[in-house]
């Protein structure tokens, strides 16, 4: 199988919920007690028919669990092998934050799951649904079996990865119904890229309707964007600058969102009357700038407010950089033209800096 999830703490709390078919209640400590919910008995022993063109999700009620104490309950929703309950395939929490009870999935949903699990398309496959109320740490479960039939064709991927000219240079990580890129990216306007299903490229091709990092602005602070992608295609796409990325499929909606951050040196005496120095990016992971700089001015590299590079060496010409903490720089001892450099991670949370006297 793929990836499977397996949770220890619901596997005792399931095995529970099916030996206990009477619904009686939990003892916890403080003399209170928490009622088992009880399950619409719609799903039990039905089959389900996943469907990509289904446009209403499968719903599941249940009656609430109640507290003797007056404690809040909430709900979540687990779908397992019917005789395996310690393998979990499925986990959501019901409508309202998980106070509500019911619960909508939709079939796309479920069918990642199940596909996520390793059943292959159109199989069926019997599962055990069971609703957990948990009030104050006090479990209580009801449970139903029914089966259900995955859709016939393979509506998501189950990996994807990025090619640079012909050549892989990321696995995007699944994200629920979505791929992410894990940090930022470097891409160059003059590469060619594909997105494909297979690390050897003999997969599923998607093409995207424009170049990532299309926009009107820039030189913003955050620029960010989405584009639509299908399946199909041989083209490869572009991106409109040479940037770090960060880019997300959204495959229920045919979505790329993409984003950069560009970097200024913030320079100043007087806070308010400071200098906001735009830097060039350039590959890999680099961003330079040549400026005139101040004799004992501060400074700091930012993409405000997200991104805040400070240092722990201060006065030093080089060193190194850390997002979100360390001191504003202080290293200009003369003025003059200066050529600075910082390198960071793909995260952006580290990176090393540079100032070089022309």
């Amino acid at each position: 199988m793929k990836k499977i999830t397996t949770f220890l703490a619901y596997a005792a709390l399931l095995i529970l919920g099916f030996s206990c078919q009477d619904n009686d209640t939990m003892d916890p400590i403080g003399g209170w007690t928490l009622s088992a919910p009880t399950l619409d008995a719609t799903l039990a022993g039905s089959t389900i028919t996943l469907s990509e063109e289904a446009l209403d999700p499968i719903t599941v009620k249940w009656n609430a669990a109640q507290s003797t104490a007056g404690y809040l309950v909430t709900y979540k929703v687990l779908v397992s092998p019917e005789n395996d309950t310690e393998t979990i395939w499925f986990e959501k929490a019901s409508d309202n934050a998980g106070k509500g009870t019911s619960i909508s999935i939709s079939h796309a949903e479920l069918d990642d799951a199940l596909s996520t699990a390793g059943l292959e398309v159109g199989t069926t496959t019997k599962v055990a649904l069971t609703v957990v109320a948990n009030s104050m740490e006090t479990l209580t479960t009801d449970s139903q079996a029914f089966s259900v039939t995955r859709f016939e064709t393979e509506a998501m991927p189950s990996s994807l990865y990025l090619f640079e000219d012909g050549e892989m240079v990321k696995a995007l990580t699944k994200d629920g119904r979505s791929f992410i890129s894990e940090g930022y990216l470097s891409l160059s306007a003059g590469k060619s890229y594909t997105l494909n299903t297979a690390e050897d490229q003999s997969g599923k091709n998607y093409s995207l309707s424009e170049a990532i990092g299309t926009t009107a602005s820039p030189d913003g602070d955050k620029v960010e964007g989405s584009i639509s992608f299908e399946e199909g295609g041989t083209d490869a796409f572009t991106v409109a600058k040479d940037q770090l990325y960060q880019i997300s499929l959204d495959f229920d909606n045919t979505i790329v969102s993409w984003k950069y951050y560009n970097i200024k040196l913030f320079h100043w005496e007087n806070w308010d009357g400071r200098d906001e120095l735009l830097m060039t990016y350039e590959t890999p992971n680099t961003f330079t700038l040549t400026a005139t700089l101040k004799a004992g001015y501060e400074m700091k590299f930012n993409s405000p407010w997200d991104i805040q590079l400070g240092t722990e060496t201060p006065d030093a010409l080089s060193g190194n950089l850390i997002n979100g903490g360390g001191e504003n720089f202080t290293c200009i001892t003369e003025d003059g033209e200066y050529t600075v450099t910082i390198t960071v991670s793909e995260d952006y949370s580290v990176g090393t800096y540079q100032f070089v006297k022309n």
